[in-house]
């Protein structure tokens, strides 16, 4: 009867942060081989702290609801070809994250600075 049932975070929609992935190379470097395995966790759990994945998702989230609540609110906030101009960052942001270039193609770049002019 007064027993509490315990919270699990996932059911309320909170974001869940993901492990950090440190390539096996990594964890065979010089560096690395003086530790033992409880260093080598706490390494670990250090880097985990450090990475920045969860956060840039959380925001990257927050911003494309902010874009679809001012899309909602009519035509005097925002156009709708400027919130796909405004979402294609982000789309683009992720993608270049998970493939590790980090920098927009010259073609792209050109394509959005066209839009841009067309949008204003």
């Amino acid at each position: 009867m007064g027993e509490r049932e315990k919270r699990n975070p996932s059911q309320h929609g909170y974001p869940t942060l993901q492990r950090v992935h440190v390539p096996s190379s990594e964890w065979d470097s010089f560096l690395m081989k003086g530790l033992n395995a409880g260093q080598k966790r706490y390494f670990y759990s250090i880097v985990s702290i450090y990475d920045s994945w969860g956060q840039r998702e959380a925001l990257c989230h927050r911003y494309m609801s902010s874009l679809q609540r001012q899309n909602v609110l009519g035509e005097w906030l925002i156009t709708k070809q400027q919130v796909r101009y405004y979402a294609s960052f982000v789309k683009d942001s992720k993608s270049s994250r998970r493939s590790k270039r980090g920098r927009t193609s010259p073609s792209k770049a050109e394509g959005r600075r066209a839009q841009l002019h067309s949008c204003n």
